[in-house]
């Protein structure tokens, strides 16, 4: 069956932050934060830090946000399209109404600010609600709006099916063209890097836009794409209504399908575990994908169900004063052998242990334009002096001094999983001292590769302090 007018929302749009490895760019969890990039100018607020071009930081500045919400998978919201409702579940598939009287509502996406924002399809708007549900109209006289996404700086990208364009609105609600001579874009999904991808239903292609409008094709050959949604290793899905499949594309574009089976796929959103949660829009039901593909039915006897969306969680501002403090320190270089290893060295200041993530990356890198990449990373952590801990591969944990337990979950929850198997990472709560991350290539590989260490707990009474590198400069 042609449905022309079909499309849906983006599920999972984005992360409490962003982190580029070769553009050196971290995005901090709250506007209070400073966004700097690895030259030392800050990306938001007009002041200038000097860094190391090697090094990339971001800086809590001013305020320390003190968040109310936990850090649990938040409520799933649904549009039902055949019933003009917004439904909303909890991790455990409760059911309840967000909102009603809409007349064919399609794309979800939330803001920062935990707004909810609904593209109508038969008045050809887009709502917004605020949390405790009251409703305003954000923008009007579209053209069949479907899928909705929020990039980085906040503004709304809309996918105007019929319109075969996708239209971008600022906060304030001013509209220009994105990206026009489309083919009836249905999905729109951001990566990591802030490129736009757009699932193209009349061509049967996705599209890949840079930040600046920049278009290539990225796949082709698929019958009628609906949504699409990135997972959290940077791996793209998307669903066909017609042959019920969803397909999964590895960053570099290899295809392979994830499920197949479905009646009417079409919205995807991924939780915070790495779940994928499908609306099967023909039998009424959401289904849950684990990263291993196994499905179970999460909810049922929904009308249409067409796009989902994840409520983020949100913080209430407590000011409380507190110095800056260092939340991801990391540095890019040569990995060879013997002496030539990649060995940083870093600092936990203050009085209280402090819980980080060390990461090693290599693979991922290639995304990214990083010619010669360490193929396989084999990441080690010391104390002055002993090894506490090692890792081959963050998928499976590797036992002994600091690693009490399998880390694999905790890795993912942290939102800072390596998105290639192959890479390492180390999760550590260490006493106030020094300590040396050391990254080698297993049997003796040599390439490109990053050691980095993130800041788990910015509320202790300890400060992740300092960084020196050591490893081969050509």
């Amino acid at each position: 069956m042609h449905r022309k007018w079909l499309g849906y929302e983006v599920g999972r749009h984005r992360r409490n932050y962003f982190y580029d490895t070769m553009k050196r760019i971290c995005m901090a969890k709250a506007p209070e934060q400073l966004e700097i990039d690895a030259t030392g100018y800050n990306l938001d607020k007009g002041q200038t830090i000097r860094l190391c071009s090697a090094v990339c930081a971001f800086l809590y500045v001013g305020w320390w946000i003190a968040a109310t919400a936990s850090a649990a998978v938040g409520d799933l919201y649904v549009s039902d399209f055949s019933n003009g409702l917004v439904l909303k579940f909890d991790a455990s598939g409760t059911q309840g109404t967000f909102a009603s009287g809409l007349t064919g509502p399609f794309g979800l996406a939330f803001d920062r600010g935990g707004n909810l924002f609904v593209a109508d399809k038969n008045t050809n708007s887009v709502f917004k609600f605020t949390p405790a549900g009251a409703k305003s109209t954000f923008a009007s006289g579209l053209n069949v709006p479907t899928a909705l996404a929020f990039d980085a700086a906040g503004n709304l990208l809309v996918a105007n099916f019929s319109g075969n364009a996708i239209l971008k609105f600022a906060p304030d609600g001013s509209r220009v063209t994105f990206a026009s001579g489309l083919s009836n874009p249905s999905g729109l999904a951001f990566d990591v890097a802030g490129n736009l991808y757009e699932s193209d239903y009349a061509s049967g292609m996705i599209f890949k836009l840079t930040p600046a409008g920049t278009k290539t094709m990225f796949a082709s050959g698929l019958g009628h794409p609906e949504e699409i949604a990135f997972d959290s290793g940077g791996n793209l899905f998307v669903s066909e209504f017609n042959t019920g499949s969803i397909f999964k594309f590895g960053p570099g574009g290899a295809r392979s399908i994830f499920a197949s089976g479905l009646s009417g796929s079409w919205g995807l959103a991924f939780n915070s575990a790495g779940d994928l949660f499908e609306a099967d829009s023909t039998s009424g039901m959401v289904l849950r994908f684990t990263p291993q593909g196994n499905k179970t039915t999460f909810a049922s006897g929904i009308g249409v169900p067409t796009f989902l969306a994840f409520e983020p969680p949100t913080a209430t501002p407590t000011p409380t004063p507190r110095p800056a403090t260092l939340g991801n320190i990391s540095t890019r270089l040569q990995v060879g052998t013997g002496a030539r290893v990649l060995i940083a060295g870093f600092i936990v200041q203050g009085s209280a242990p402090k819980n980080v993530l060390i990461r090693a990356a290599g693979p991922s890198l290639a995304n990214f334009g990083v010619p010669n990449v360490l193929a396989n990373p084999r990441l080690e952590l010391h104390d002055t002096t002993t090894t506490i801990g090692m890792n081959d591969d963050w998928q499976t944990t590797q036992m002994g001094g600091v690693i009490t337990s399998n880390q694999v979950a905790a890795i993912q929850s942290s939102g800072l999983a390596p998105s290639d198997p192959l890479e390492s990472a180390i999760i550590a709560t260490l006493a106030p001292g020094g300590y040396t991350a050391i990254v080698e290539g297993v049997n003796g590989g040599t390439g490109v590769g990053t050691v980095e260490v993130y800041d788990l707990d910015a509320t202790s009474g300890s400060l992740l302090a300092n960084i020196s590198t050591r490893g081969f400069v050509q």
